[in-house]
Formats: C-alpha cells, structure tokens, sequence
C-alpha cells in the first residue's frame, strides 16, 4: 500500500527517537567521565557528520532505510544535542537586530520546505539542512531579555497549546488523513485536508487533557512498580495480539474471497 494510506507508519519516527534519547545520554555520560566537556562536544561534531554523510549516500542509493533508520536521521537529533553545549549562541551576536535577523531566517528555512517540497522530494541528506537548521536558528534566538518578534510570537498562548499537544496530536493525525485517504474514492480536497486536521487537533488536545496529563502527574499508576506492572502488562497483550495475527495469517476470513485473492 501507499505510504500515505497506512495509519500507524508515522509510529516509525516515534522508533527512532526513543532509540535516540535512550542510547545518547548514556554515550555522552560514559564519555564524560573520561573525556571534557570540548572533546565530548566534538565527538558529537563526528558523530553528527558521520550521519551527515550517510544520510546523503544512502538518500542516493538506499532512500527507504535511509528515511526511516536511526543511523542516517540521527544528525539532524544531533544538531539540537550541539546547541545544548552553547545554548546562547546567538545571544553573544551584539545587537538585537542581529538575533532578529537570525529569527527571521530561521521560521524562513522550516517554512519554505513546507511549501516547497513534495513526494518527489529527495529526503533527508541535503533537503534536511535548510529545516534542521532553521530549527536550530529559532530556538538559539530565544530565551534572553531581547528575544526577536518571530520568537515572541512562537511564544503566544495559542502557539503554545499546540505545542503541548504535539505529541498527542502526531499520534492522532497520521491515522486520520490515511483512513480518510483509503475510505475516499478520490483525492483529499483541501476543505477535507481542513476538516481532518481540526478532527486532529480536537482529538489530540483530549488525548492530552485525558491521557497524557493524567501519566504525567501520576494521577493513575503513582508509584514506579505500578508503572512497571501497567507497562509489563501492556506489552504482553500487544505481543500476544502481534502473534495471533501472524499464526492466523492476518485473519484472512475477515475478508470477502474476492478481496481475499489480492
């Protein structure tokens, strides 16, 4: 099936951040007992560069694995890794029109590529730089006394709340338009595009309020044996459930035998 018509594929990106946040610190804190702060710093340069250089090879000769694998997306975690080390970066340039400038292009190079690219697109390798590095950009502007316009408008309640439930509304909004992409008999119409983006937004912010909130101030599940317990559990049922539906083929019979055949 096509890409945009599976609705947990998006769960790919959820893979390869975990493996990034579980493996980095325990590199960087095994490095820093041996190491200083300069020389951890430019491991992760190397380490940055390495990815750098695989994701433009493998984008080259290798696209899928190149998209969806740690190794060659890991340069561009790596680039906010790099930032940690000089957070105020552009808070040494003298003036604030220089730390607006640095705002401005940065929402210039997330935004372009938004409109910009397409399927066609060559991606990551070389189309990733402009916005990673937009990212990097934006988030170095901010965070002092002088903080640029652009950065102050990302800071506006409503542009807040959508970041708090990103997480939630990433969850939700992939399998939505791919359900919606499979159930419709022609191509999503932008009124469509609207509708199921609003559905996203509203079922992400309950996620949120209900679901994640709730985990994040131990409403439920207080202590760490009970998380434990509920986790354990929780992936023992999806195991289980995983293998039934290998040893049953998928369930073929749910299907009518015409569809059966393809």
């Amino acid at each position: 099936a096509a890409a945009e018509e599976r609705p947990l594929l998006h769960t790919w990106s959820l893979a390869v951040e975990e493996q990034f946040y579980l493996f980095l610190p325990i590199l960087v804190l095994t490095a820093a007992r041996y190491c200083s702060k300069r020389i951890v710093f430019f491991l992760l340069v190397a380490a940055a560069l390495l990815s750098f250089i695989g994701s433009v090879y493998g984008v080259a000769h290798h696209p899928s694995a190149t998209f969806y694998l740690l190794p060659t997306r890991m340069w561009e975690l790596l680039a906010g890794s790099l930032l940690a080390f000089y957070p105020n970066a552009l808070g040494l340039l003298p003036t604030n029109l220089s730390r607006s400038a640095g705002s401005l292009i940065g929402i210039g190079l997330v935004v372009v590529p938004c409109l910009a690219y397409d399927e066609t697109t060559p991606f990551p390798g070389i189309t990733a730089i402009p916005p990673v590095l937009g990212t990097v950009l934006l988030i170095a502007a901010g965070g002092n006394s002088l903080t640029p316009t652009v950065n102050r408008i990302l800071s506006a309640r409503p542009v807040v709340f959508v970041g708090l439930i990103s997480y939630s509304l990433y969850l939700w909004h992939w399998p939505f338009f791919a359900l919606a992409s499979v159930a419709a008999l022609h191509p999503l119409t932008l009124a469509e595009r609207l509708a199921l983006s609003a559905a996203s937004i509203f079922a992400g912010a309950l996620s949120w309020r209900f679901i994640e909130t709730p985990f994040r101030q131990r409403t439920f599940l207080r202590s760490r044996s009970a998380i434990l317990r509920f986790a354990v559990i929780s992936f023992a049922v999806l195991v289980v459930c995983g293998l039934s539906l290998v040893a049953n083929d998928g369930f073929i019979n749910r299907l009518p035998n015409q569809a059966a055949v393809f």
